[in-house]
């Protein structure tokens, strides 16, 4: 991804760099990562490529002998003005991006709601809503029933194959506490999945290996006290989930009103 042709791109530098020997030193060129990475990387990824730039930036050097040299001070320089702009560029871009997914989610949420009979009958249709501008591969809606949670739906992106799981979750009942599902329950606050993974409590693990499941978050529908319902997402790859779900979980009432209606 972009990512790793940002790191390529300053390993790339760095060797034609090194290649020139006694020649004037490209440690300017440098800064092609982190503009890279900038333009579609995560944050943290910017950050990294950033760092990498400088501190390659810092003995490169050491090859010639501009060394130290303002030629050499100068470009360290403006590798690393450049590295912080690219991490506030990124961190600018994700907001955006953010902000129009969370419109996207909001706007589809309340469409699917507002045309749907049930909770449980469009369950599919509603997270696909909340998973897809997000980019979540799969999805499922537990509901609370008395003292356990009954799975009331569930969404699997397009092309997405996670038999296993899907059949695990199938089996699975949860009660409050037990399990991923269960703790988001219990402790009315959005989870994410290596915290579960980390309390060895997250019972498909094992499908969930084998379905190539890699991150998720279950966060709950709350009103007031009452925990109504639970919801999943997970992905075959790792996220950044922090900022992303603390917003999208802020963002229920649509949802939380209809699971509240009789």
């Amino acid at each position: 991804g972009t990512f790793l042709l940002a790191l390529a791109a300053v390993c790339l530098v760095a060797i034609i760099d090194t290649a020139l020997g006694a020649k004037p030193v490209l440690v300017e060129f440098l800064i092609v990562g982190p503009l890279i990475a900038a333009m579609g990387a995560s944050v943290s990824q910017t950050t990294v490529v950033a760092l990498v730039s400088l501190l390659f930036a810092v003995p490169l050097g050491l090859s010639s002998d501009a060394f130290g040299s303002a030629e050499h001070l100068t470009g360290v320089l403006a590798v690393a003005v450049v590295g912080a702009l690219t991490v506030a560029i990124a961190r600018l871009r994700v907001t955006r991006e953010l902000n129009a997914a969370r419109l996207r989610v909001q706007y589809r949420v309340a469409r699917v709601l507002a045309e749907a009979e049930s909770v449980e009958g469009s369950a599919s249709e509603l997270l696909e809503a909340i998973g897809k501008p997000l980019g979540w591969e799969v999805g499922h809606l537990w509901v609370v029933r008395g003292k356990v949670l009954q799975p009331a739906g569930a969404w699997t992106a397009p092309g997405v194959q996670v038999p296993d799981f899907e059949e695990a979750t199938r089996k699975l009942t949860v009660s409050s506490g037990t399990g991923f599902s269960g703790q988001a329950w219990a402790n009315r606050r959005a989870l994410f999945l290596a915290e579960a993974i980390a309390a060895n409590n997250f019972l498909r693990a094992d499908a969930a290996e084998r379905s190539g499941i890699r991150d998720g978050v279950a966060f709950p529908v709350v009103s007031g006290e009452d925990c109504l319902a639970v919801i999943e997402l997970f992905s075959r790859q790792v996220r950044e989930l922090e900022v992303e779900m603390l917003e999208v979980t802020d963002d229920q009432e649509v949802l939380r009103e209809r699971i509240e209606a009789p």
